[in-house]
């Protein structure tokens, strides 16, 4: 209504003063909009918060999700410009860890979070090993006929022995979370390559296949392990994440993430999951089982899948022919 008042009608009035008024009805009128303005806007803030908390509640895939909401995602370190020789960088993400569809130790499949981190690229072979030796911080290992050329991994160590050799070097040896989180590669797949079986398996990984009797089926029919990335590299560049060796992890092994009576529970959930005890040398109860990944010449390709996972003994007593690889934080 005080708009009428900017007609140059006046009863009454000077001109003047109906100027006068005019104006002091438009500035009236300017004063309110940018309430309106601001009303709308926050009526705009609020509703975008409620679409946001929706999302973040709404179940993925099917599954319950356990991720980290948007708002709250952690920022990771970029990877750096130059690595260390033989690194490969892995950026940190959330991944689908385990599987619903394979054994019980790799159930349930989960959504968790891996920081960026630096992992060799190739499991660390004999030649390595034996120049700590050399310097006499590693002692020599069994000497299994057919597995000393120096390409070939290094095989017979202990878990502890393991991680000393990679804290050397200023590393360490990779969680079980980092391990699949680099075998899986940016699409979650279930070997390095992708979802599919190789109808050949020894054309992606060193293997136990079928005929040739039992002994010279392992191995893709040498019987023993073969050098380092004599196979494709998978995703990120990594070698040998299926086949060849099983590798040592700094994880002490339970039955299963969730659902079975040694579950590991929330400590193999979230962000940068440890498990037990955090992977520290000593964790009362662990009956001294530490987690092993990858496969090997010993088994068949299902056993080389990255959810695979197995339990051994940390002071491997036999000795059985296991391996390692190490990795190395990245700061933020």
């Amino acid at each position: 209504m005080r708009a009428r008042l900017t007609t140059p009608i006046v009863i009454g009035l000077t001109a003047a003063t109906s100027i006068a008024v005019a104006l002091a009805a438009r500035a009236s009128d300017e004063t309110r909009a940018p309430r309106q303005s601001a009303s709308i806007e926050q009526t705009s803030i609020a509703s975008a918060s409620i679409a946001s908390t929706s999302s973040a509640s709404e179940p993925v895939d099917g599954r319950s999700d356990r991720s980290i909401p948007p708002a709250q995602s952690p920022s990771f370190a970029p990877c750096p410009a130059s690595l260390p020789d033989g690194m490969a960088c892995i950026p940190g993400g959330s991944f689908t860890r385990g599987a619903n569809d394979d054994e019980a130790s790799a159930r349930p499949a989960e959504s968790i979070t891996i920081s960026t981190f630096l992992l060799d690229t190739r499991e660390v072979t004999n030649a390595q090993w034996s120049e700590c030796v050399r310097a006499r911080e590693c002692r020599r290992l069994v000497p299994f006929r057919g597995y000393g050329a120096p390409e070939q991994p290094a095989v017979g160590m202990r878990w502890d022995e393991a991680a000393a050799f990679c804290a050397r070097r200023g590393a360490r040896l990779p969680t079980e979370a980092e391990w699949e989180r680099a075998a899986s590669g940016p699409e979650d797949t279930r070997y390095p390559w992708g979802n599919d079986t190789p109808s050949e398996p020894c054309a992606r990984a060193v293997v136990r296949i079928h005929g040739g009797g039992e002994a010279r089926g392992r191995g893709c029919g040498t019987g023993t392990t073969l050098p380092v990335a004599s196979r494709p590299a998978g995703a990120w560049g990594l070698y040998d994440m299926s086949g060849n060796v099983w590798e040592w992890t700094q994880d002490v092994y339970t039955e299963c993430y969730r659902g079975c009576a040694r579950e590991c529970g929330d400590l193999c959930a979230g962000t940068d999951p440890r498990g037990p005890c955090g992977g520290a040398a000593e964790c009362p109860g662990s009956r001294g089982l530490r987690v092993v990944r990858g496969g090997s010449w010993w088994h068949h390709i299902d056993r080389a899948e990255v959810h695979d996972r197995r339990g051994v003994p940390a002071a491997n007593p036999n000795p059985h022919r296991f391996g390692f690889r190490c990795a190395r934080d990245v700061p933020r």
